[in-house]
């Protein structure tokens, strides 16, 4: 039995919501990058923070809320609890890849909702591995730690999901900025 159990309902939310709602605008934001939905975001934001609540009070030690957090918020993307539509977790097909000089396709600084819709474009799983490495800046290491996917996994995932990225961006940009795209569309 956790340390919490002692504590009353009240004084657990209240220690609850101080470590977690430093984190909710981020959470929503990311959730709204994941499900292009202000509803859908919404509702994952909140299944989030019940699931996130109920395994920080059964805890016997403290926990790093960032980490519970996202854990919460990955496991139920990841599960489909988010929304109806359940292509999004299809495995992707990560064909050949090739760089694209980031340099010679975007411009500086990137406007975030370009960014948000090329992200949108990337399929479910390895969209989220993208927005947990861009938006929370997490190492490879730590997205598996949170995901459950393994290491391996989740940088040839994010090998794929940079690539789509770059790719995704370049379309919304001129062709004649790399003309080399073409032959990449044509893969």
């Amino acid at each position: 039995m956790g340390y919490r159990a002692m504590k009353s309902p009240e004084t657990l939310r209240k220690e609850f919501e101080a470590g977690a709602f430093p984190y909710l605008d981020s959470l929503w934001q990311m959730s709204f990058c994941l499900t292009r939905s202000e509803t859908k975001a919404e509702g994952l934001v909140q299944q989030c923070y019940r699931k996130s609540f109920d395994w920080w009070k059964k805890a016997s030690a403290p926990i790093d809320f960032r980490k519970l957090l996202l854990k919460s918020l990955s496991e139920i993307y990841l599960t489909g609890l988010s929304g109806d539509d359940k292509s999004e977790r299809q495995p992707a097909d990560y064909g050949n890849y090739r760089y694209i000089d980031e340099e010679s396709v975007l411009p500086n600084p990137l406007p975030c909702n370009i960014l948000s819709k090329a992200i949108a474009l990337i399929p479910g799983d390895i969209r989220l591995l993208v927005v947990l490495s861009m938006h929370w800046g997490l190492s490879y290491c730590e997205i598996a730690e949170i995901t459950g996917i393994e290491p391996n996994a989740v940088r040839a995932k994010m090998q794929a999901g940079r690539w789509r990225l770059r790719l995704e961006l370049a379309k919304r940009f001129s062709k004649s900025a790399n003309p080399d795209l073409e032959s990449i569309e044509s893969r």
